[in-house]
């Protein structure tokens, strides 16, 4: 809705903005959002009830903390931000008023962390729903009306009834009534706070990543380009996203649960790069083949240039999916300065490709280097994992990769090469039989014989 209402240069303007007060948010949130994932998780897999609360109790206070230093930090570096960020002072206010939306932000990822811990899988579905309902509804009349003015506005708005919809679903989650200070809380979350702060070493470098990609576009190029980037960003990240996000969501509380049972832990990250690869391909694919009309429909056509950036980065989502499980076990295993350096190392590569594939091929070269980025990162994942727990791809895993890229080759080269209906076509026809390949995978996975039995279990869960 704001891309149609404002076109790239406000969907650019956004994606400034966040990116810009995700630096700070990042800062002053000190990776708790991460490191009480697995704390909770741990208490919770060993049904401690106690020491359980005691974790709650404690996170909740942290939170608070965190988000107050947020929103202090926000204020004092509006202006540096602004300048930095559109070399002019200009935005300075709206990103002081994004302090509060910041504060909010913080205690909703300590919310939402513990309702991950404690794996309520369908409570996280429903906070994704609402949140992304909530943000259309509070869009339409603050953008239209008051269109780049209400941008900060909205976002601040979008924070305050995030934070609403996590405090609803963590209270339904029943811990003792135990009194915890302010003091003992500290106390409790040292272990929570020293991890944290690992993961947010790693997660400033990811901000900081992608704070400065936008702003390498928006010099070299326009607002306007950098929008039609987060376009192309955002569509590449839909459907994978969703599978990312569920990952995460149940994959790394197990993961956590068997840490450093180095079998079980192999067995289990090839079980979710086998189904997230098999998920996640029939999407991807029909993404590639449908990109123009779906730039169409849920931005407008002024975004059509975004489509040669979207193909190179399809490729690049593949691949992150054969990474991203890779990555939990340095988390689940609280190897933090590992993770860090991982992190570190990816986004400099980022930032480093972005600005010469600017140079050499326009606004196309983000995909290109959003691509190279992830063959890289995926081949550093396997070799750090091999060393980590001897790690090694099943042949079941190994035959699938193998089958899936050249499938994903061809698809990008046909549409190279054929016209755009053709290319479309062949292309999606290659999606309707990965599509049966993942309906074979599901009936694998939940042991049923037909897909009316699939249904029948769907209804009931």
């Amino acid at each position: 809705m704001i891309a149609l209402l404002l076109g790239p240069s406000g969907t650019g303007l956004i994606s400034a903005f966040q990116s810009s007060t995700s630096l700070l948010q990042t800062l002053a949130g000190l990776g708790i959002n991460n490191s009480a994932v697995r704390d909770i998780a741990q208490a919770n897999s060993k049904d401690n009830q106690g020491k359980l609360s005691i974790v709650v109790k404690s996170l909740r206070k942290l939170v608070l903390f965190t988000g107050l230093a947020g929103l202090i930090l926000t204020i004092i570096f509006a202006q540096p931000l602004s300048e930095f960020t559109f070399e002019t002072i200009d935005y300075t206010w709206e990103i002081r008023l994004l302090s509060i939306a910041v504060f909010f932000n913080l205690i909703q990822a300590g919310q939402s962390a513990l309702i991950q811990g404690m794996r309520r899988i369908k409570d996280l579905a429903r906070m994704s729903i609402l949140s992304s309902v909530m943000g259309t509804v509070l869009s339409l009349p603050l953008i239209y009306f008051f269109e780049f003015d209400g941008i900060s506005v909205y976002l601040v708005a979008l924070a305050i009834g995030q934070f609403l919809v996590s405090l609803y679903y963590a209270r339904k989650i029943k811990i003792l009534d135990v009194k915890v200070s302010w003091r003992r809380a500290f106390e409790e979350s040292k272990g929570m706070i020293k991890l944290g702060s690992s993961f947010m070493g790693a997660s400033l470098a990811t901000v900081l990543g992608a704070y400065l990609v936008r702003v390498i576009i928006i010099r070299d190029l326009s607002l306007t380009d950098a929008g039609i980037y987060q376009a192309a960003y955002a569509i590449s990240g839909i459907y994978a996203g969703v599978i990312f996000q569920a990952m995460g969501k149940d994959f790394y509380p197990r993961l956590a649960g068997i840490a450093f049972e180095s079998k079980k832990e192999i067995q289990l990250i090839n079980e979710q790069t086998q189904v997230g690869m098999v998920l996640a391909a029939p999407g991807l694919m029909f993404t590639l083949a449908l990109a123009p009309i779906g730039i169409r429909l849920l931005y407008s056509v002024e975004y059509i240039e975004a489509y040669p950036v979207l193909q190179w980065m399809i490729l690049g989502v593949f691949l992150r999916t054969i990474a991203f499980p890779m990555g939990y076990l340095f988390i689940a295993r609280a190897k933090g300065k590992t993770f860090l350096w991982t992190e570190i190392v990816t986004w400099s590569l980022q930032v480093g490709f972005v600005f010469f594939g600017l140079k050499f091929f326009g606004l196309k070269g983000t995909g290109i280097a959003f691509f190279v980025l992830y063959i890289l990162y995926t081949t550093m994942m396997f070799y750090l994992l091999k060393r980590e727990n001897n790690f090694r791809w099943t042949k079941q895993v190994m035959k699938t990769i193998v089958i899936l890229s050249l499938l994903f080759g061809l698809a990008f080269t046909i549409l190279q090469f054929l016209n755009q209906l053709w290319g479309s076509i062949i292309v999606c026809a290659i999606g309707i039989i990965l599509t049966y390949i993942a309906y074979l995978e599901i009936i694998k996975i939940l042991e049923m014989k037909s897909l009316k039995e699939l249904i029948i279990k769907l209804k009931k869960s």
